[in-house]
């Protein structure tokens, strides 16, 4: 005898996202294996499957208990009893299709919170629309802010939100955005925020909102590396920029350098040299001094807020001074010179230049200035002494 299902009894009206719905009807027979309960909406609107089996905990001839833990939408929705000849995946001898109007589901708030973080702040302001006005046709009177860091595993109530309370503050006296604000929030961290609206009345809770994600403030992003703004053979003029200033004003750089052609590799900072203490938020400029002629140097840089010093530059810059023109022989002395009938023989001697330009000189040019007509008497190269 095909089993009879008519309308079930009232769905209980639990806070929890798990609900028992009792089928009745006859002939349903008490062995569990050989019954399947399942329920489709009827426009489809089922959350995450088109249709829901429930979990049998319970039978009897004129009634089956079962669990149903996943969402549903508000909507009429279709219950289906099968009796199987043996077990299910056996041909079944029996079934009922029976429709229920206005099942109960909890509503989902479609709109997530939309929040954001004050600048030298630990605090972010949010405000949310109020779309659910009733569930089950019971009033919300309540919305639970949840939060959490995109580390933690675990949600973390944060404040429950009264809209028919004096307290609730509402948006330019528009009383259907609420604004609330979340307080303590640590530095560097992405946070997580939803919303669950809430019927005192008969203690029901909506699906949680989509969540809304902020970052909060904290350390300056690493600047991008260090470029030459000008290059001396003496010195390097250096800049430095920051990439995001964290949510916090940049208060100051760190500059570091080292000579690639030196044992020793160890950045100087360079930072107490320079004022630390930047006009331009976001530029940074250094000027460092009595560096090789000729010598390569690495540099990277860090900035500064009120939060704490950022990671260094993403890559280490390579800046090499420039050459450099020595500076003239000293103490040139002509020694004696003398008429041998058309010639004047001089012996000339001269110490090197004290700069000699980061390099030693290749050769020099003994120069006759007469007439005002420079003539090149002689260049000499290869030189080792300080005469020639």
């Amino acid at each position: 005898v095909s089993p009879v299902l008519y309308k079930p009894s009232p769905l209980p009206m639990l806070s929890s996202k798990t609900k028992t719905i009792t089928v009745h009807g006859y002939n349903f027979g008490t062995d569990a294996s050989r019954l399947r309960v399942s329920f489709r909406s009827a426009n489809n609107m089922l959350v995450g499957a088109q249709q829901i089996t429930c979990t049998i905990v319970s039978v009897f001839d004129t009634s089956i208990s079962c669990v149903i833990d996943q969402p549903i939408y508000s909507g009429s929705i279709s219950a289906t009893v099968d009796k199987y000849l043996v077990s299910p995946g056996a041909t079944y001898i029996s079934t009922k299709l029976y429709t229920i109007a206005n099942y109960y589901s909890e509503p989902i708030i479609n709109k997530a919170p939309v929040c954001t973080v004050a600048r030298n702040s630990a605090s972010m302001s949010c405000s949310f629309s109020i779309l659910d006005t009733t569930i089950n046709n019971s009033p919300v009177d309540t919305y639970k802010v949840e939060y959490k860091t995109s580390e933690a595993n675990s949600w973390s109530v944060n404040q429950v939100i009264n809209i028919t309370s004096n307290d609730v503050i509402f948006a330019n006296n528009d009383t259907s955005t609420v604004l609330f604000s979340i307080f303590g929030l640590s530095s560097d961290k992405i946070y997580y925020v939803r919303l669950t609206a809430r019927s005192a009345e008969r203690s029901l809770d909506s699906f949680p909102s989509p969540a809304e994600h902020v970052k909060s403030n904290g350390r300056p992003l690493a600047p991008s590396p260090p470029y030459l703004y000008l290059a001396t053979s003496s010195s390097l003029t250096v800049d430095c920029v920051a990439q995001d200033d964290g949510g916090s004003d940049i208060i100051g750089y760190t500059m570091n350098y080292r000579n690639t052609l030196t044992t020793d590799l160890t950045f100087r900072d360079v930072s107490v040299i320079a004022n630390r203490t930047v006009t331009t938020p976001l530029y940074y400029r250094v000027v460092i001094n009595n560096l090789k002629v000729l010598s390569t140097y690495q540099f990277t840089c860090n900035a500064e807020n009120a939060f704490g010093i950022s990671m260094s530059s993403s890559s280490i810059s390579d800046i090499t001074t420039l050459g450099a023109v020595p500076s003239s022989p000293r103490n040139v002395l002509v020694e004696h010179s003398y008429n041998r009938g058309d010639s004047v023989t001089a012996r000339i001697s001269w110490l090197p230049p004290t700069f000699d330009g980061g390099d030693q000189p290749m050769q020099y040019l003994v120069i006759r200035n007469a007439a005002s007509t420079p003539t090149i008497l002689r260049s000499i190269t290869n030189v080792t002494a300080n005469t020639a």
